[in-house]
């Protein structure tokens, strides 16, 4: 590419007031080469990143580790019910995973259509559950909002 631009703009100081043609054959020249780079450039990022999940993947330690960076504490998911005055904990009940079995099935869908951990869904349909009898609304709308 440097020999062409080197003749065009050679040809550009010999052909005098006719150089548009070589101006624009100069500037065609210029633009497929920044594609051509950019081209090269995103398909050397995307094999590294492919690089990386597979040794990701393959490795236990690494994805334990990964792992271990995004997982949630271990007393988000084992809360307890706390009891009122008058020891009434249903109000309550939904802080902990899903007991109930329209919850469960949510819970299950969710869980199947964003490939997202179980034990994650059931604690966050819990807890629209819980939000949406508190601010009387459908826990459903929140979790659609979710």
């Amino acid at each position: 590419m440097v020999n062409a631009s080197h003749y065009v703009l050679h040809k550009i100081k010999v052909a005098g007031p006719g150089a548009v043609g070589a101006v624009v054959t100069f500037a065609r020249d210029i633009c497929h080469g920044a594609l051509s780079t950019s081209k090269l450039l995103v398909m050397v990022a995307g094999c590294t990143a492919l690089l990386a999940t597979g040794v990701l993947v393959s490795s236990e330690e690494a994805r334990s580790m990964v792992e271990a960076r995004i997982s949630p504490p271990a007393t988000v998911a084992t809360a307890e019910p706390e009891a009122s005055a008058d020891g009434d904990t249903s109000g309550d009940r939904a802080r902990v995973p899903a007991v109930d079995p329209q919850q469960k099935r949510i819970a299950q869908y969710l869980a199947r259509r964003y490939r997202v951990a179980d034990g994650a869904v059931r604690l966050l349909v819990a807890t629209a559950y819980q939000i949406g009898s508190e601010k009387n609304l459908d826990p459903l709308l929140i979790l659609s909002v979710v």
